[in-house]
């Protein structure tokens, strides 16, 4: 599980999925002087939430409206799939639809719902990077098999991005290393197969 910390040039710094071990952004953070600003998550499985609870209550945490029912379910699911209690989930200063233009110290966000992975499932748009969860990873994309999850939904999804980004944007996935559009639409199955 990739957890991603971003800062602008002040330091004014955000994570994204904080997947677990917050001891080790924690760690990154303070080695680069940061300052956290922000959590924002883009969706709610419990292995891209399970470091909120080490999370100081005073940082802001942004988490998608349409899968708060996932959110509140990850610290039972945790303790019953994984066999440990990861503590209490704290609850989101802010509910995330989609469409959001967001402002953290000089970190330019646009929210972008990307909805199959999970009901809610969202995607940042910083700088011509999109940091975009279990929608697409480098050869593949996120499972539609779970009770929560729809194909049809996730194609849409990826027909989004297909159509609304350039080739050059940089994707930053919640697993496995980063990869560009143009690459992932000249070698990833997935997408070749929906257009």
């Amino acid at each position: 599980m990739n957890t991603y910390v971003v800062s602008d040039e002040k330091g004014n710094s955000i994570c994204i999925d904080p997947g677990g071990g917050f001891e080790r952004i924690r760690e990154i953070i303070e080695k680069h002087k940061l300052n956290l600003k922000a959590v924002l998550i883009t969706h709610s499985h419990f292995d891209h939430v399970l470091g909120i609870p080490e999370i100081a209550d005073n940082i802001p945490l942004y988490v998608p409206e349409g899968d708060m029912n996932l959110y509140k379910s990850a610290r039972e699911f945790s303790k019953s799939f994984l066999g440990f209690d990861p503590g209490e989930f704290k609850e989101p200063d802010y509910l995330l639809k989609g469409g959001e233009e967001l402002e953290i110290g000089n970190i330019k966000i646009k929210v972008h719902y990307v909805p199959g992975h999970t009901p809610g499932h969202l995607m940042y748009e910083i700088d011509k990077k999109l940091f975009c969860g279990d929608l697409i990873f480098a050869g593949s994309i996120g499972r539609t098999d779970f009770p929560e999850s729809s194909w049809e939904k996730m194609k849409e999804s990826l027909l989004y991005v297909i159509k609304n980004f350039p080739d050059d944007y940089e994707i930053y996935p919640g697993h496995g290393p980063k990869t560009t559009l143009e690459s992932e639409k000249r070698e990833n199955p997935f997408l070749i197969d929906i257009r």
